[in-house]
This record gives structure tokens, C-alpha cells and sequence, in this order.
């Protein structure tokens, strides 16, 4: 999405009476990798390749268990969910600073409010240097994350905190 759509979108995403300081996307590469090292994607992964070992096990020795094929199947479709889920977040998140919230939006045809944290409510931020050149801005009140953000001293400024 070119600069002045994205901007177009994220204005239809905030409230009436706020006024929007600064938008931006994070970088896929950077969500595809914190999500997909995540604990959950890890218990996915572990679940899928459980079950797999076990139906290969049962087909070598002849005792195929319709139950564990299953189980198997169903394990694989929550990892393709969440594999799916992963790409639709790097490819879709954007990130919106206004006068008075963060918010995550999400596009879907509209903008989907998918999180956001009122500004007087974030007191405590961290910065994370990547060696691509971005950052990840921490919030651990808010345990949350903005990630891959290529302009990290504006967001600090604009969420109202000049030190790390």
C-alpha cells in the first residue's frame, strides 16, 4: 500500500476527534520472526510433528489408529492456521499514534481496531536495536510490543517518553 493510502486508511481507522501524530507499518520480516518463534507456534509445531511421528509409527507397524490420524490432521490444520495467521499479521498490522491512543490496526476491506492503549496509560518504554536498521519499541505495562519500526525516536517522543 502506497504512504497515501495507508494514510487514507489508518484516518478512517481513528475516532473523529482524534488527530492522528504518526502511522506506520511494522516490517514483515520482523513479525514473521517473533511469531513465528513464539510459544505458541512452538506448541504447534511440536503437537503436529508428535502426531505425525506417531501415525508414520502406526502405518510401519500395521496398526493404523483412524484416532491418531486424526488427532494428526487436526494438529496440522491449527499449525497451517497459525502459519496463516502469522503472514495475514505481517502483511495486514499497522500501527497509528493519535492524540490520545496507540492503536493496532489491522486491514480487512476496513480497518479493524485489533488493540490500542490509551497514551496516558503507557509510562514505561523500551527500545530494541535490530541489526536491520529498525526497532522494537517495548511496553511492559502493556506487555506488548511495537515491532520493526523504522523511525523509533519519533515514536517515543510522540508516546510522550524521551529516555529508554
Amino acid at each position: 500500500m502506497h504512504k497515501e493510502d495507508l494514510e487514507e486508511f489508518v484516518l478512517a481507522g481513528i475516532r473523529f476527534d482524534e488527530e492522528l501524530k504518526w502511522f506506520g507499518r511494522p516490517r514483515f520480516e520482523t513479525i514473521w520472526r517473533n511469531e513465528f518463534s513464539s510459544p505458541l507456534t512452538k506448541v504447534f509445531l511440536t503437537l503436529a510433528g508428535g502426531f505425525g511421528l506417531l501415525c508414520a509409527l502406526s502405518v510401519v507397524f500395521s496398526v493404523f489408529s483412524t484416532v491418531i490420524a486424526i488427532v494428526f490432521f487436526v494438529s496440522l490444520g491449527a499449525l497451517i492456521l497459525r502459519l496463516a495467521w502469522i503472514y495475514y499479521l505481517g502483511r495486514r498490522l499497522n500501527y497509528a499514534i493519535t492524540s490520545s491512543r496507540l492503536i493496532y490496526l489491522l486491514e480487512a476491506g476496513r480497518p479493524i481496531e485489533y488493540k490500542s492503549y490509551s497514551l496516558s496509560d503507557i509510562k514505561i518504554i523500551e527500545r530494541v536495536d535490530r541489526l536491520d536498521g529498525s526497532s522494537d519499541i517495548r511496553l511492559p505495562e502493556q506487555n506488548d510490543i511495537i515491532y520493526g519500526v523504522d523511525e523509533p525516536e519519533i515514536v517515543k517522543q510522540l508516546l510522550g517518553h524521551t529516555k529508554s
